[in-house]
């Protein structure tokens, strides 16, 4: 589909623009959320994400995990730790 000056092919390209902005945005406040939250949650368990022993604190773990699996580690979080 060619078109140059179609106002539905405007709206389209627009639209796509948009959601290629929007959706990198709202995975990044999301990540900022949880990280936010398992920063400030005193309550984290004795072990990491996946029983994973290195480094050997918890909260040290979730760090890690975070800056490595970025979003797919604040999800992670989101559904074993937050307010638990």
């Amino acid at each position: 589909m060619i078109c140059h000056y179609n106002l539905e092919c405007i709206l389209i390209r627009h639209m796509i623009r948009t959601l290629a902005i929007l959706i990198p945005l709202l995975l990044a406040a999301f990540w900022l959320w949880m990280f936010n939250d398992m920063l400030n949650n005193g309550a984290i368990r004795n072990s990491g994400p996946l029983e994973f022993r290195w480094p050997p604190a918890a909260r040290s773990q979730w760090i890690l995990f975070f800056i490595v699996f970025n979003v797919f580690t604040a999800g992670y979080y989101y559904f074993t730790e937050y307010r638990e």
